[in-house]
């Protein structure tokens, strides 16, 4: 499996991982969530939210950057935030947002298709949800 942002957890301790996150990201078969872009208005778009700090967010990342790369069969666009970076109520121009106060572990996932949000899901919902459609074994993120 890809390391490129297991890796960013090395910096704990150090500069913060989220420093060296665009780079990581400008490197990845992934784009940089921008709501001045927003999602695709065609198929399905998918926004990884995840903390720095959570070793699991971080395996998610590298594990669908594999499965992409591994499997051209389901190859959604898929943008990547700094969860700490993501301010919710910015989503809410692209369909109905969750509220900050209904999130409580990352990831956050929020799936658009033609445009249209279709799905939100946080914590290990989001993880599983992610997990499935990718394909991805969920002891890889688990380190098992």
């Amino acid at each position: 499996m890809s390391n490129r942002f297991v890796s960013l957890s090395h910096h704990m301790g150090g500069p913060y991982p989220a420093d060296f996150f665009p780079e990581a990201v400008s490197q990845s078969c992934f784009s940089m969530w921008s709501p001045d872009i927003g999602p695709s208005r065609i198929g399905e778009y998918i926004l990884v939210g995840v903390m720095m700090s959570c070793l699991y967010d971080l395996r998610l990342l590298d594990a669908i950057e594999d499965a992409i790369q591994r499997d051209s069969t389901y190859c959604p666009q898929v943008a990547t935030v700094d969860w700490s970076d993501l301010r919710l109520n910015i989503l809410e121009p692209f369909g109905p947002a969750l509220a900050l106060t209904d999130v409580y572990h990352s990831p956050v996932i929020c799936i658009w298709t033609d445009g249209k949000m279709s799905t939100t899901q946080t914590g290990s919902r989001g993880r599983d949800l992610v997990c499935e459609k990718f394909g991805i074994d969920m002891e890889t993120i688990m380190g098992r």
